[in-house]
């Protein structure tokens, strides 16, 4: 029997039987050694958990194994490459739009550059890990986050002048769309959702590797743009800021990474100037002090480094650490049992169920998050898919609740 998976919505709907939706197969920790070791040795491990079980057990049961994946989702490749590596199972992997073809063609898997890939994106996660308690400051889950706000607000203060590009339909970069698509007044988020709608109902090729290749001429999209073929647009600071990002992280990266920001409030396109404006300001000041966050030339000493050892190259991120102030008496501790946090006071009422279930799967909320919730209100959760759902702690007749957010289906809004 054939066993399935894909990250796309709209594939799992065409199979329907024996197939598993997921974005990532594995669950990557980069865990901290506690000892204090020479700054030249790596001090951490990388474990891997499987997010859904499932998974395993029909990698284990089916003799044939097919995954329909979107090209730039290096993750979910370098995962399928491992598990025929550890399961000594040979997988077909195809691309969305190859597979509804009637003449499917396998995807050409660069394995050198998909381990390439992999593995900045765990070195990544190593700094994610060193700078956790400073990003946590934030409400940031990566690295990524803080790198993108830095390099906004630095296209916003050297980006004066935007110059003109021609629209040409059959070389259209993803950058460029985005700018048309700015240009009617839709925020880079929409934009985002436009893209990831259009490669799911097989319209466009996959986006996030940087072009826009039409396989539909009858969608909207492409109508839209075929009007404006052959005239010129303003570029905007927000296709700018792509730009300089994408020159230490893969785009996929950085467009997922910015409507993350902008669905949580931590940026908003302003539609007037074309640029993305951080909600919390950083000064001329910050901006110069941050500045080698966003180094073409220090990131590619990192993604070259052997040693793990660049966590020197960056200035530190001055803030506080989060701490607790009980919202109901304003004590500064509090307990924790494996159901519920609750005030160190025995006289406060503070009681806060800890169980949540993100993507269905039950769990108990960490210190951490339980002091994100405190600080900020809402805090993101990892779901057993390779995904995050937002939770919101809530005052009710002087009760508190951690409640989910509902997410919206992506829809094209064109």
């Amino acid at each position: 029997m054939i066993f399935y998976i894909t990250d796309n919505p709209e594939i799992k709907k065409i199979i329907k039987s024996n197939i598993e939706l997921t974005f990532q197969i594995y669950d990557w920790r980069v865990n901290l050694s506690k000892e204090k070791i020479d700054i030249e040795e790596v001090n951490f491990q990388i474990s891997k958990k499987i997010k859904k079980k499932i998974i395993r057990e029909k990698i284990l049961k089916n003799k044939t194994i097919i995954a329909i994946v979107a090209p730039s989702n290096y993750k979910l490749i370098y995962d399928l490459l491992d598990i025929e590596k550890e399961f000594n199972k040979k997988i077909k992997i195809y691309s969305w739009d190859s597979y509804i073809q009637k003449r499917r063609t396998m995807l050409k898997v660069d394995r050198k550059e998909i381990k390439n890939l992999f593995n900045e994106y765990i070195q990544r996660g190593y700094l994610t890990s060193l700078l956790y308690n400073k990003l946590t400051f934030f409400n940031f889950q990566r690295i990524e986050q803080f790198i993108s706000i830095i390099a906004i607000n630095i296209i916003n203060q050297i980006n004066k002048d935007n110059k003109e590009e021609e629209i040409d339909i059959n070389n259209l970069k993803t950058t460029t769309l985005i700018n048309i698509l700015l240009n009617e007044m839709k925020p880079i988020n929409k934009i985002i959702d436009i893209l990831i709608y259009n490669q799911r109902k097989f319209n466009i090729k996959d986006p996030f590797l940087g072009e826009i290749i039409f396989l539909n001429k009858s969608s909207k999209l492409y109508k839209k743009i075929e009007k404006l073929n052959g005239t010129k647009i303003r570029k905007t600071n927000i296709s700018e800021s792509i730009i300089l990002l994408n020159k230490i992280l893969p785009l996929t990266d950085i467009l997922k990474t910015l409507r993350y920001l902008e669905d949580n409030f931590f940026i908003k396109t302003n539609l007037t100037n074309k640029q993305l404006n951080s909600i919390k300001e950083v000064s001329i000041e910050d901006i110069k002090y941050y500045y080698d966050y966003v180094d073409k030339d220090i990131w590619d000493k990192i993604y070259q480094s052997k040693t793990f050892s660049f966590n020197n190259m960056f200035p530190p991120i001055e803030v506080e650490e989060l701490n607790y102030e009980c919202p109901l008496c304003g004590s500064t501790e509090y307990n924790s049992s494996p159901m519920h946090f609750f005030c160190s006071d025995t006289n406060c009422k503070l009681y806060i169920p800890r169980i949540i279930s993100p993507g269905g799967v039950k769990k108990s909320i960490s210190d951490n998050d339980f002091l994100k919730l405190i600080n900020h209100g809402e805090t993101l959760i990892k779901n057993k898919v390779g995904g995050y759902n937002k939770y919101f702690l809530i005052k009710k007749d002087n009760k508190f609740k951690i409640i989910p957010k509902i997410n919206k289906e992506i829809k094209e809004n064109i």
